[in-house]
Formats: structure tokens, sequence, C-alpha cells
């Protein structure tokens, strides 16, 4: 045999009567393993139940802990997986995996009630890294009505909404795993064949010796036949009918099991209209299945108590056989003292010098019967007494018997204590968690506004540096300006020697017009050099406007850059104080965690806290 994966589980899961018994024992000659501890054969299943018996008590414990039976049409109440009885059979279901099926490569387990547990057991075999897959048995709802009035004496209607209970819990819950159908009447027809292809679908490779598995599987258990056209107008009726006609077809390959949504879906809508009628109705016969349990119990109670007092009355009444024997001995004896007595007095006459003495022997015989007669009314007083004991003694059983039941309800209601403290423990303990976690959250919003503070430093730094960077080429702009303003200055003093200059050249000039005669060659000369001076001012005026223009674009360089840095100081300034926001934040963040440390109530959940370090599962 091979698998797909180092271990697979096959979990078997369909309504009661449809041939989940006999697909889990068909799976048993392919080599498949189904644990030690089975279910023994019934009347309604000569062949075997081939159910895991310890499974079939967890099913049973975990739905009387949430108020059903497995014949209960409702769903599980809301939440049922977070309940402490579902974590219980958790628990119970991984060890029973562990225990039994650890070396087995290939095992299977059968309940019909595990269609309404298959999240647990899906969990617990994710868990443990087993290969989770699902044989869906389907037979029609009809055939399993009736096989169940037969069983049972149940109506049809309420058989066909377990059936749509069942299947449509099974569908949903097996979502995600590798599936396959097994239709009732193919594995009838041909056992071999339909476990064979559905191990295939499975993924799994298995051999199985066919003459046996046919002389298992009998064609003659089949006692119902679905008529080819259902009868009833029934809504339940009809959708369970349009549900196995899906079924099939998804087992002939013809459809898919996500054409079984809107079945789903329309069963709840038509379940929410009668909700309140149905849930009544079933809540109804919890109520009265728990009442005929309870009543069956105190009549196997008073039974064993009758049979108790059967067992004493039956050692008193050997005991008054006892005394009877012993009056009838003593009885005997006297009559055969009067038969003596009556022998002495027919020999009256010949014995007449005995006479005296034997009426003396009378006289003694006498006195002992009445003795003997005192003695009888003794034992008789006796077995009066030990009668009256004997009810006072059925009278303290019965007292005990009520003390018994007064213990028990004590009993009960401590445990019910018992459980509701350790709720407040475990609440408590989430209560911890939950401050943990919110002082984790805290410590972390700390750290990371402390790594944010850190990060605006580093910023305001850097933001700090730009404005030095920038102060620095503000102050080398403004000296050169300032440099630039001296040039201009000396330019301007230069200029105003040239035109000094110029004027005393022109007065010279004046001067000269009256030796013009004299010095005309010197005239030329001097107008030559004014010419050039003239030159030179229209070139010194051109530098002027030049170093006009340079100190008009340095003042709006200044400008700009004073513009800038009172930018750069307004961030600088918001960037101090959203430092100083967050600082006062942190600040707070402290205080609040000091606060919480040096609070009473961390004092008084020191022990729970270290309660629930304790029992935290320890990482794998």
């Amino acid at each position: 045999m091979s698998t797909a994966a180092s271990r697979t589980a096959i979990l078997v899961a369909g309504m009661h009567r449809s041939g989940t018994s006999a697909t889990a024992g068909a799976l048993r000659h392919f080599g498949v393993a189904l644990g030690s501890r089975m279910l023994a054969p019934g009347p309604d299943n000569p062949t075997g139940y081939w159910e895991h018996e310890d499974a079939v008590d967890i099913h049973d414990r975990l739905l009387d802990a949430l108020e059903r039976r497995w014949d209960d049409v409702r769903a599980l109440p809301p939440g049922w997986r977070s309940t402490d009885a579902a974590a219980a059979a958790e628990a119970e279901i991984r060890a029973l995996v562990k225990r039994d099926f650890a070396a087995q490569p290939i095992w299977a387990i059968k309940d019909p009630r595990i269609c309404r547990f298959l999240p647990i057991w899906t969990d617990v075999l994710r868990e443990t890294d087993i290969r989770a897959t699902a044989m869906i048995v389907a037979r029609h709802p009809l055939e399993v009505a009736a096989s169940l009035e037969k069983r049972n004496g149940w109506p049809p209607r309420a058989a066909v909404l377990l059936w749509l209970r069942y299947v449509l819990d099974a569908v949903r819950d097996t979502r995600g795993l590798d599936r396959a159908v097994i239709r009732y009447a193919d594995l009838i027809e041909d056992p071999v064949r339909t476990i064979g292809e559905a191990m295939a679908r499975l993924g799994l490779d298995a051999t199985v010796e066919p003459q046996g598995l046919r002389d298992f599987v009998d064609p003659g258990a089949r006692h119902h036949v679905a008529p080819a056209q259902a009868d009833g107008d029934g809504v339940f009726l009809k959708l369970a009918t349009d549900v196995y006609d899906t079924v099939e077809q998804i087992a002939a390959g013809r459809a898919q099991w996500d054409d079984l949504d809107a079945r789903s879906a329309a069963f709840d809508a038509l379940w929410a209209e009668r909700a309140d009628e149905l849930d009544a109705f079933a809540a109804m016969v919890q109520r009265l299945e728990t009442a005929v349990s309870h009543r069956k119990q105190s009549e196997r109670d008073l039974h064993a108590q009758v049979e108790a007092h059967t067992e004493t009355n039956g050692g008193l009444l050997m005991q008054l056989d006892t005394l009877s024997a012993g009056r009838e001995e003593l009885a005997s004896k006297l009559a055969a003292q009067l038969r003596w007595s009556e022998d002495a007095v027919a020999r009256h006459d010949a014995l007449q010098l005995e006479r005296d003495e034997l009426r003396s022997q009378l006289t003694a015989q006498i006195r002992w019967s009445e003795d003997a007669a005192e003695r009888l009314e003794s034992l008789q007083a006796e077995r009066d007494e030990l009668r009256s004991q004997l009810k006072a003694q059925i009278r303290w059983s019965d007292d005990a018997a009520a003390r018994l039941e007064s213990l028990q309800a004590e009993r009960d209601e401590l445990r019910s204590q018992l459980t509701a403290q350790v709720r407040w423990s475990e609440n408590a303990a989430a209560r911890l968690e939950a401050m943990q976690a919110e002082r984790d959250g805290l410590s972390s919003r700390l750290t990371a506004q402390i790594n944010w503070s850190e990060a605006a430093a580093v910023r305001l730094e850097a933001t700090q540096a730009e404005r030095d960077e920038i102060n620095s080429k503000l102050i080398a702009q403004i000296r050169w300006s300032e440099e630039a303003v001296a040039r201009h200055q000396a330019l301007q003093a230069e200029h105003a020697e040239l035109e000094s200059q110029l004027t005393a050249q022109l007065r010279w000039a004046d001067e000269a017009v009256d030796l013009q005669r004299e010095l005309a060659s010197e005239r030329d000369r001097l107008r030559t050099d004014v010419e050039r001076h003239v030159q030179a001012g229209i070139e010194a005026e051109a530098v002027r406007a030049e170093l006009e223009g340079a100190l008009i674009r340095a003042r709006t360089d200044i400008e700009q850059l004073r513009t800038h840095a009172g930018a750069l100081a307004a961030r600088l300034e918001a960037s101090e104080a959203v430092l100083a926001e967050t600082l006062h934040q942190a600040n707070g963040l402290q205080v609040t965690l000091d606060a919480i440390y040096r609070s009473h109530s961390w004092r008084v959940t020191r022990p729970l806290r270290a309660l629930a370090a304790a029992l935290r599962p320890r990482a794998r």
C-alpha cells in the first residue's frame, strides 16, 4: 500500500443507516486500519458497526455537553467550537490518534456523528501533520427514512430533516480536503470497484482480496429501495432529493462540489423561516428524551434498590425459617412428651407405685413445656422485632438514597462552582494577556515614538546644519556685497578725482584759449587728452552702472536668503514643537506605564500572570 503523504486519515462521514458501516468494513479489506476498540455488532447491524468505541464516546459526551443528541435536527449552538467541552473533546481525539494510529500509514475513523464535529478532527489532523481525506457515504433520503422508521419508529419528515443536516454539514466542513462520494447502491452492487475508485480519487493505492470483500458486503442487507419518483410535496423532501441528485452527479463526474452551495443556502433559508418552531419542537423533544433517560436511570436505580432489599429480606427469611424449624422441633418434642404422658396415664393402673414419681415427672415436663412455650413466644417476639428492624432498615435505605441524591446535587453544585471558578480564572488570564498585549502595544508605540523622535532629532540636526550652511553662504554673500560696495565707492572716488582733473583741465583750457595763438600745437595735444579723459569717464560711468546692477542683484539675493532663512527658522521652530510634544507624550506614556506597574490590580494579578505563563503552550 502506498499513500500520497507519509500518513493519511480517511474520515468516513454520512447519515445513519446510509452504509457507513459497510464502507468502513470494506476499507478494512483494503488494509486500512480502523483501531482495536470496535463496538460490538448489534441486531440492526449484525456484520458490525466498525466504529471506534472511544470516538463514539467522545462524540456522545460532546453532544450531551452541548445539549444535543445524535438525532437532534438543530444546528450546533453558535460558538460551540470555542467551548470548554469542545476543547476537552479535541484533547481526547488528539490522544486517541496518538495512541491508536501513530504508526499507521493509512487509517480511517467512522461514526455518523463525525458529520457534526469534522472541524475538530481536521484541526487535530492538521496539527499532527496527518493528511486528512473524506469519504462521504450517500444513500437516498427516502431509503434512510424507511430504515429509521422501521428501527426507531421515526416519521419520514424528521428523518429527511436529519439527513439534510448531516449531509450538508459534512459537505461544508470537508471543503478543501481530498474527498470522494460512496453511493450506497454502488457499494452494494460492486464493492471492489466502488471502494477502489474512491481510494484512487483520494490518491491512495491499495490491494484487496476481491472475494473476501464481496462476501463481506451482503446485497440482501438492502431492505429499502427508494421509488423512482419521490412521493410527497414537502419542501425539505424536495430539497433533500435535489441534494442527493447533485451528490450522484458529483460521484459520476458530471457536477462539482460547489454546486451544493446553493442547496445549502436554500436549506439555511428554509430553516430560518421555521427556526422558532423547529428549535422549540427540537428543544421539547430534547427535554422529553432527557426526562425519559432520567426516568430510565431512576428505574434502574430503583430496581437495584429492590434487588438489594430483596437480598436483605432473603437473609431475614432464612433466619425466620431457622426459627420456625426450631419451633417445629420443640413442638415435635412436646408432642412426643405428650404422647409419653398419655402412655404413663394408660399405665396408671399397672404402675400405681410409680404414679407419684410419674406425677412429679409430669409436673416437671409440664413446667418444661411451659418454658418451651415461653421460649417460643420469645422467638416470636424476636421475629417481630426483626421485622421491625427490617422495616427500619428499609426506611434507613430510603433516607440514605435521599441523602445520596442530596450529596450528588451538592457535588454537582460544587462541580458547577469549580467550573465557574476555572472559567473565571481563564477569563482573568485572558484579561491579563490582554493587559500584557496592551502594555506591549504601549511599549511598541513608545519605542516607535522614541525612534520617530530620534529621527526627528536627526532631521533637526540636518536642518540646523543646513541652516548653518545657509548662514555661512549668507555671510559670504554679505561680505561679497560689502566688498562690491567698497569697490563701488573706490570707483566713485576715482571718478570724482577724474572729474576734478577734468574741471582743472577745462579751466586750463580756458586759459589756453587766451594763449591760442601761442600754443596751437599744445591745444591739439590737450584736446586729444581731453577726449581720452572723456572716454575714460564714459567707461567709468558704464562700470558704475554695472556695479549698481550688481548691488541691486546682491540686495535681491540677500532678501531671498533672508526669506529662506525665515522659512528655515519657522520649520526649525515647528520641529522643535513636534519634538517637545513627542517628548511630552513619551513622558506621559512612561508615567502611565509606571502607574500600571505600581497599581494594585497589577500586583494582585501577579500570581495569575505567573499561572498564565506556566499554562501558556510552549512553542514547538
